[in-house]
């Protein structure tokens, strides 16, 4: 799925963002700001899961919309999980 090309004049026209809709993207950026960040000479696994096609579909749609990669989104979440469950990240 493509994403709809828009001219300079649309995106005039568009109105100001809520105060609400600005802090939750200032959030995300900070939250993205603190992931951990390997170090260079860390290794690094490669993980490789199937999905079903659905499933992937969806994903795919909602990393366009937050505007992350995949390996971002996949880093962020389960830094978020492990964060909840009271696990830290080493490195």
């Amino acid at each position: 799925m493509k994403r709809e090309k828009r001219s300079i004049v649309d995106l005039m026209n568009q109105s100001t963002p809520e105060s609400d809709q600005v802090e939750a993207a200032v959030e995300k950026v900070h939250l993205l700001a603190s992931l951990p960040q390997l170090k260079k000479q860390e290794k690094t696994v490669r993980v490789t899961i199937d999905t079903p096609e659905s499933l992937h579909k969806a994903l795919k749609k909602l990393i366009i919309d937050e505007s992350v990669n995949l390996k971002t989104f996949f880093l962020q979440a389960v830094t978020e999980k492990l964060d909840k469950t009271g696990n830290k990240v080493i490195g």
